[in-house]
């Protein structure tokens, strides 16, 4: 793709400093990591992430204290009622 807009009115693209593609915005398109994330952002995911641990965590206990073939007839009655 060129570095500048195509004759079809597709988003205009161009090269940064750093040679990564930028939309006409300004804004990095791609990655970037966490370096490229606002404050709230990493807040929400950082909650995200606790509440991920906090459910894996009640989930992985209740399936240990359950008799194994309990969890069994959890598992196949789960998938019975998404393939039918």
């Amino acid at each position: 793709m060129s570095s500048t807009s195509d004759s079809n009115g597709s988003d205009e693209r161009d090269t940064g400093d750093d040679g990564s593609a930028r939309l006409d915005g300004g804004t990095q398109a791609g990655g970037g990591g966490l370096a490229n994330l606002t404050d709230q952002q990493k807040k929400i995911i950082a909650v995200a992430l606790v509440i991920h641990v906090i459910v894996a965590t009640f989930t992985l206990r209740d399936l240990r204290r359950r008799p194994a073939a309990a969890v069994l007839d959890l598992f196949v009655e789960r998938v019975n009622l998404r393939w039918g």
